[in-house]
């Protein structure tokens, strides 16, 4: 799988986000507008903002809300790569995928 990178729109603008800091994107319970809303939260706990879902608000080359919502369960982190105007642009950190070894081969 290629890179996944997020817009993610600050509640806060004056909320200073280092870079390389770990995010946790998480899908908003009870979402009253919009159903594929993603929060975004630093420190698991201090909400950041939202990942934009808007064609008007999603960087070129970044992921909406939308495309991204099935690609995880509930909770994802994603690492901030760069800030481009007031946007957050994060990269999603997808678990390593396994592959899981072949059972062995026994005989009669």
């Amino acid at each position: 799988m290629s890179d996944i990178y997020v817009s993610i729109i600050p509640s806060n603008v004056s909320t200073a986000i280092p870079y390389a800091s770990i995010l946790s994107l998480t899908k908003k319970p009870e979402p009253k507008t919009d159903l594929e809303e993603i929060e975004a939260f630093i420190a698991s706990d201090v909400p950041v903002g939202i990942v934009a879902n808007n064609v008007a608000k999603v960087i070129t080359g970044t992921y909406s809300a939308g495309r991204l919502y099935d690609k995880f369960d509930q909770t994802i982190q994603a690492e901030v790569v760069f800030k481009k105007d007031e946007f957050i642009i994060a990269k999603v950190m997808f678990p390593p995928v396994t592959t899981p070894e072949p059972a062995p081969v026994t005989g009669p």
